[in-house]
């Protein structure tokens, strides 16, 4: 029973270290995620979940203009689907699914416009990435923030006020494309993707925090929660651990003699 637990916690060391050495050097940044592992599509065609060792949020609904969201209606062209993101080798990678058109959407006489993307680090270190338009992957620290006039606030922010925040830099790639076509609006996927220097946060980006996207009318949001890197077992502690667990077994062996 001892060998067996021992094996196990050895096999489970190995599968850890196997994940946290993965290198993403494979993704591209083209609004295509199938090297993320994920295949937006159809129903039952798709598959949402990443490969190992990315975070991700699912939300995915598929209807017309009429279908509920939640807080409000607008069916695939206002849905907010899915986030992922991970970290690796000094870079940020992070790719948001969603119906909404990069150009925005007009209906009953009022144009709406895809929000920009939030980093909510924690007190005064809140940084805003452009999403459309020229500046279309420029990144700020301490925005102000436009909120909807829709829904009591539920789904802000929106978009970042012009002329705030401090300028970090633009990110190194940003695409938000149309990437997966489908058979009307309610099978349509945009791809917002991005690779992004980690030094642009500073040491902000160790305190963990939440990452967020909605619509300038807000009809729904997502948010993906970044985990505190500092409850991360490093793989030096692995190591560690896995040595300890060789010389239990070392001091196993002698007990049997």
């Amino acid at each position: 029973m001892k060998r067996a637990i021992l094996l196990g916690a050895i096999t489970i060391l190995c599968i850890w270290g196997f994940a946290a050495s993965n290198v993403y050097a494979s993704i591209i940044v083209d609004g295509n995620l199938g090297d993320w592992g994920v295949t937006p599509g159809a129903y039952g065609a798709s598959d949402w979940v990443p490969n190992s060792g990315i975070i991700y949020t699912v939300e995915d609904q598929h209807g017309d203009i009429s279908t509920f969201l939640g807080p409000g209606y607008g069916g695939q062209k206002f849905d907010a689907e899915a986030m992922y993101g991970f970290s690796e080798n000094g870079y940020i990678y992070g790719a948001i699914v969603t119906g909404f058109p990069e150009n925005g959407y007009s209906t009953g006489g009022i144009d709406y416009y895809a929000g920009d993307i939030l980093f909510n680090l924690g007190p005064g270190a809140q940084y805003g990435l452009e999403t459309t338009g020229a500046n279309a992957g420029k990144l700020y620290k301490n925005p102000s923030w436009n909120t909807s006039p829709y829904w009591g606030g539920i789904t802000d922010p929106t978009t970042m006020k012009d002329g705030t925040g401090e300028y970090i830099g633009l990110v190194d790639e940003f695409v938000y494309l149309h990437t997966y076509v489908g058979a009307g609006d309610s099978n349509d996927h945009w791809v917002m993707e991005m690779k992004i220097p980690e030094s642009y946060f500073g040491s902000d980006w160790d305190k963990g925090g939440i990452v967020h996207w909605t619509e300038t009318c807000g009809n729904d949001a997502i948010d993906l929660q970044i985990p505190d890197p500092t409850q991360t077992p490093e793989p030096a502690t692995v190591s560690l651990l896995g040595m300890g667990l060789f010389g239990v077994a070392g001091l196993l062996r002698k007990k049997k003699r």
